[in-house]
């Protein structure tokens, strides 16, 4: 038995105020430095995010320098070109009439060395072609590693425009191919003669391009794509995005954020590189930035769960030295309680303590003295409360009623005159013939329902009303009148308040042992002062 005793026991310190006080202190503690915990990884991992757009963005603009460098390499070597007066003049003999297969040869050729000696002055353009209008059958090309399809297609699609705006360089990526084409129209001049012009073609392939991107990679958790506004990815530096377009990444319009797709979750940014007239997007791995981020939080969890042992200690200490005069009071009401004649209690060490000790003393003096005018007071203050509810009948209500029976009669709408009429009968002889007694439940929300009738009409059906009273308790005997005010209450203070929307119901449903009767209205309600 003495198990039973221990439970007991711990029942009885787990219920004082010093294990509550422990409690509340640990469970605020606690709650503190998980909601720090929490905040600090939020902080940290949004920290990390902004990071990697930082990262992202610098990458981003490395990229647009590197291009826009190899753009102007692009064009010094065009306009090297266009003032090199060989090949000026080679051009100048292609476009001349009466020339012959072999004649045009020998210029193409002699203009292709001219290219050549320029190209080898720029290492890192490779290939390049001369297209000169209103001459297909002459071609120049430089380097030979791209199909002929290629160039026909860009005759066929791309030429046209480039010779619509003369001295502008253009970019162009044909369909199935991964390459980007700059290219330029210029005058064929000659003896300060303009005999026509040539398109100057020089080709970036796939490879050069994913050279370009790779380089500006830290290393694997950062990844990049090249694509147009199709979202057809010309390039890549992973081969995790075979077979995948820009849309399929999440990555199509420029901006940055947060995305998910069949290759994982990740940060991105994309940029439309106007010098080369297509997209790059830069995209960091988010688990590279959770990883980072473990053993940071990992750190602040062990310290916080050091904190919170450290603050239960202290606040066990504190509640110690606080509770002992509560303890002292605890056993001196006990003996008061247990013996006579009574002792003043005397408490020493907190002020709050020794002012409930004197209330407490004072109580004790009054209680015998009053303990039977009290007793016989509340009963017959209870008794004149029910009497009273059972006779109120607001007069208000009466004469309020009876300006509208007259409103109806006035508009000719008798029907619904009637009904009033009949309701505030009802509701008159109910009060009359029944007061002082009890009632079955049913008589008494029957009169409910007259009243709410004729509210409901007064104000128009301006609020919607529910009566319920659960099956078997028709017949319960309640007092007469009892639930009238608390309706009447809910009607004036509550739903006639409200514009629109307002709601009452009378419920009545069995409880544990008794029946249990509620009022429930959607009004304003009352502060806790007017409470």
């Amino acid at each position: 038995m003495k198990w039973i005793q221990h439970v007991c026991k711990g029942i009885r310190i787990g219920r004082s105020i010093r294990a509550k006080m422990l409690l509340f202190i640990l469970l605020l503690s606690a709650i503190e430095f998980i909601c720090a915990f929490l905040m600090i990884s939020l902080i940290y991992r949004s920290s990390n995010i902004e990071k990697s757009y930082e990262d992202n963005a610098r990458t981003l603009n490395n990229i647009e320098v590197q291009l826009s460098v190899n753009r102007e390499k692009v064009n010094s070597f065009m306009l090297d070109i266009q003032g090199d007066p060989i090949f000026m003049q080679s051009l100048s003999m292609i476009v001349q009439e009466g020339n012959t297969k072999e004649e045009l040869e020998t210029w193409a050729l002699r203009a292709q060395e001219r290219i050549r000696n320029n190209l080898r002055l720029k290492e890192d353009l490779l290939i390049a072609e001369i297209h000169v209008a209103g001459q297909p059958q002459a071609k120049i090309n430089v380097v030979q590693s791209v199909s002929r399809g290629f160039w026909d297609e860009y005759e066929k699609k791309y030429m046209k425009n480039v010779l619509a705006i003369p001295g502008k360089m253009l970019v162009f990526v044909p369909e199935n191919e991964a390459h980007l084409v700059f290219s330029r129209a210029q005058p064929i001049q000659y003896k300060k003669q303009n005999l026509g012009y040539y398109c100057i073609n020089v080709v970036f392939n796939q490879n050069r391009i994913t050279q370009i991107l790779k380089q500006n990679m830290p290393d694997a958790s950062r990844q990049a794509v090249f694509f147009d506004e199709e979202g057809a990815i010309l390039s890549r530096t992973s081969a995790l995005f075979d077979g995948m377009s820009a849309v399929d990444l999440g990555v199509l319009e420029p901006g940055r954020g947060i995305n998910t797709n069949a290759t994982g979750q990740w940060t991105y940014q994309t940029r439309y590189l106007e010098v080369v007239n297509m997209y790059v997007s830069v995209m960091t791995d988010m688990s590279s930035i959770d990883l980072t981020g473990r053993s940071f939080l990992l750190s602040v969890g062990l310290i916080a769960i050091s904190m919170i042992i450290m603050t239960f200690l202290a606040a066990l200490l504190i509640t110690k030295w606080i509770n002992r005069p509560i303890r002292e009071l605890t056993r001196q009401f006990g003996e008061i309680l247990s013996t006579s004649p009574r002792k003043p209690l005397v408490v020493q060490g907190s002020a709050e303590l020794e002012s409930v000790a004197d209330g407490i003393n004072m109580l004790l003096e009054k209680q015998e003295l009053l303990i039977r005018d009290n007793y016989r007071n509340k009963i017959l203050e209870k008794n004149a409360r029910i009497e009273l509810l059972q006779v109120q009948i607001n007069p208000h209500f009466v004469f309020n009623t009876l300006d509208v029976i007259n409103w109806f009669i006035y508009e000719n709408r008798n029907k619904e005159a009637g009904e009033v009429l009949l309701a505030l009968g009802e509701m008159l002889r109910y009060s009359t013939y029944q007061y002082r007694s009890f009632v079955p439940l049913k008589e008494e929300i029957r009169q409910i329902k007259n009243y709410l009738h004729i509210q409901l009409i007064r104000y128009d059906y301006s609020f919607r009303v529910e009566v319920d009273m659960e099956d078997g308790l028709e017949d319960y005997m309640i007092p007469c009148l009892i639930i009238q005010p608390l309706v009447e209450n809910a009607v004036k203070y509550g739903v006639t308040r409200k514009e629109s929307g307002g709601h009452l119901s009378v419920s009545a449903v069995r409880g544990q042992g008794e029946m249990v009767i509620t009022v429930f209205d959607n009004g304003p309600g009352m502060t806790r002062e007017q409470i």
